[in-house]
């Protein structure tokens, strides 16, 4: 992949998570060729279910992984 430092990249999706499972990889991808990738959620999940205890660092690892 090319170098894209100075590239801005700003993913905007509807609900949390969402960029986690569609577009991840390319996020990932383009945030270690050196793009400022920001990602911007419309919601707060405010209408979804409550988590147990067992999934709660599902979303922060997630992030890690991203590089967030």
């Amino acid at each position: 992949m090319p170098d894209l430092r100075g590239l801005r990249v700003m993913a905007v999706h509807a609900h949390p998570d969402d960029e986690t499972i569609l577009t991840g990889g390319t996020l990932a991808l383009l945030a270690e060729a050196g793009a400022d990738v920001v990602n911007v959620t419309c919601t707060l999940g405010e209408e979804g279910e409550i988590i147990g205890e067992l999934w709660q660092g599902l979303a922060a690892a997630e992030a890690d992984q991203l590089g967030g």
